[in-house]
């Protein structure tokens, strides 16, 4: 599976980490990470790409920094991870479209 830059939120409305997994699988991520929440993650958002974007989203969005790789909810960073949906959403639709024919 291709890497995966990925969106994990704690809680409803709580921090979101920005990650990176070689692995491609974020839900694993999301696993081993919650044994150490007492908040329930959540995978709200991933597209296919390298770690260079998961750094490039760090600096853009590094003034909601809260710690680490854990960022404010804010709507900006909200839009970001709408936009993986929508990619991601497009990805599957050709996919799709593929295996048909």
């Amino acid at each position: 599976m291709p890497a995966v830059v990925y969106f994990i939120q704690s809680g409803e409305d709580g921090p979101i980490k920005i990650g990176w997994t070689s692995t491609g699988n974020p839900w694993g991520r999301c696993a081993a990470l919650q044994t150490g929440s007492p908040e329930e993650l959540e995978v709200v958002g991933f597209f296919v790409g390298p770690q260079s974007e998961e750094r490039r989203l760090h600096e853009k969005f590094a003034e909601h920094r809260i710690r680490g790789e854990w960022f404010a909810p804010v709507h900006d960073l909200k839009v970001e991870i709408g936009r993986s949906l929508i990619l991601l959403r497009h990805a599957v639709e050709i996919a799709e479209m593929m295996g048909e024919e």
